[in-house]
């Protein structure tokens, strides 16, 4: 599927996209004004990637909790932006 039909699908079913290309994504998503939330992993091996997305679910859990929401409820319009080292940065977007 093209990177289009992806966002599309993922708007339509209400799934939080995850990627490597965070540069399409984010003109994809700010072009629906609402997006049920945007995970984006550095390009790294299949263990490497499987960690950071690890790291990205235990963030989004704990973001949740502390809003006293459910991740789904809390992922609406954010991103989560794993860098290689294991950070997470979250902002709202757009």
């Amino acid at each position: 599927m093209s990177d289009h039909e992806v966002a599309a699908l993922c708007l339509e079913e209400e799934r939080v996209l995850v990627s490597n290309n965070a540069g399409d994504f984010f003109k994809l998503t700010s072009a629906s004004g609402l997006h049920p939330g945007l995970v984006i992993l550095p390009l790294g091996s299949r263990v490497q990637e499987v960690e950071w997305m690890r790291l990205a679910i235990a963030t989004i859990e704990e973001h949740a909790a502390a809003a006293a929401a459910t991740p789904a409820d809390w992922m609406i319009n954010t991103v989560v932006e794993v860098a290689e080292d294991g950070s997470c940065q979250t902002f709202e977007y757009p």
